[in-house]
Formats: structure tokens, sequence, C-alpha cells
């Protein structure tokens, strides 16, 4: 099951019945309870909300991926450390007390808001300085277009 859902990059899952129609129609007679393992007991596939929120069901994020490979520092990492990466970097989520010892590389992670109630004071004044410039500019090249350039989305949504 975890292969075939890898394979087609997704089972369309908005209707709970389509995960198992799809699965056996492409792996015959797969039986509904290994299924079912697959989704609830072992949990391999997770459902997720896809593009105009569709329902996908998809390989838990134990997959791998390799990032640079052309370069001399390309590796090969977990999906999950890339998304944490990028939750991390737009400002959603922070790291926090680490598993184990204070030595331990192993931490838990939070939602930025229930880290630190208000969010990140500093970010939301740089997001705001950055719309200030780009207003400035804008009004000493008159008709020229100026576009804000916001380091994350998340100073993009704050000025907005």
């Amino acid at each position: 099951m975890t292969t075939l859902a890898g394979r087609l990059a997704g089972l369309h899952a908005t209707d709970p019945a389509s995960v198992f129609l799809a699965a056996r129609a492409r792996l015959d007679g797969t039986p509904v309870d290994a299924i079912e393992d697959a989704l609830y007991g072992a949990r391999s596939l997770v459902r997720i909300l896809g593009m105009r929120r569709t329902m996908f069901v998809v390989p838990a994020l134990s997959a791998k991926i390799a990032v640079a490979q052309d370069k001399s520092y390309g590796a090969v990492q977990g999906v999950s450390t890339k998304v944490l990466f990028l939750l991390a970097a737009d400002g959603r989520i922070v790291r926090g007390r680490p598993l184990g010892s204070w030595t331990s590389t192993l931490y838990r992670w939070a939602p930025l808001d229930a880290w630190l109630p208000g969010g990140i004071v500093e970010l939301e004044t740089a997001a705001r300085a950055v719309l200030a410039e780009a207003q400035r500019l804008q009004e000493w090249v008159g008709d020229a277009r100026v576009t804000p350039r916001f380091r994350t989305p998340l100073e993009r949504e704050l000025c907005s």
C-alpha cells in the first residue's frame, strides 16, 4: 500500500471509500484490513490536505529525498526534516526543549503562537520597515511599479 501511494504521488481520499477503491483497483485482492492497518494501525499512510482542499493519502514522512545532488554538500535527508525546516523558516514553528538531556540533537517543535503568545515582534517590525521603504521608494520613482521584497511569506502576511 505504501509503495503504491508513493509511486502514484498519493491516492485520492476526499471520499473515505475512494482510498479503498483506488488501492483495490491497482493491487488485485488487497484485503480491506491491510488498507485499514496502513492507515490506522501502522500509520504508514496518512491523509493530507492537498491542492484545492482535496484530501490525499500519501506515505508517512519517513521518506528520504536527495538535496543538492550536484553539489559537494549534497545529502539525503528525511522529508520531515525538510518540512520542519521550511515551517521554521516561515516563522510558523519554533524548536523547543531537546528530547533527553541538554546535549541531545532531537528536539520538540511547537507552533510559534503557542511558544511565544503574540509572535515575534521584531519580525513584524522588520516586515513593516520593508513595506515603509517600498512606499518611500514608490513616492520617489512615481509611476514605476515597486514591489516590496519580503524574506518570508509570513512577513508578507503581517503587512497585508
